[in-house]
């Protein structure tokens, strides 16, 4: 299948995960908890999918998104986004997971 155009182009790449309990990996854990459940009350995949790849309901694919364009989109860029409030610890966890999906 073609994939959707995106607001956030795919970036292509590896990570490799930090050991367990080291200051990355702990703020990866809590990146992923973010996304997957808590953010808005419903999670960043309630819409972008458990693997960040975007919705046909138009939720752009969004693994690797930059910081920029992550702040852009809290920021108001992305309307449907407007009910989710992100403190900067929060924002700094969601960046680190999304950039272990490239």
């Amino acid at each position: 299948p073609t994939p959707t155009p995106t607001l956030f182009p795919s970036v292509t790449g590896t990570a490799t995960p930090s050991p367990a309990g080291s200051p990355d990996n702990d703020l990866i854990v809590k990146g992923k908890r973010i996304f997957e459940v808590t953010a808005g009350g419903v999670g960043c995949a309630s819409c972008h999918g458990m693997d960040g790849s975007g919705s046909e309901g138009g939720a752009p694919y969004i693994r690797g998104a930059s910081e920029n364009q992550f702040r852009a989109a809290l920021a108001g860029g992305a309307p449907a986004m407007s009910f989710i409030k992100l403190n900067e610890d929060e924002i700094a966890a969601v960046l680190a997971y999304l950039k272990i999906m490239e």
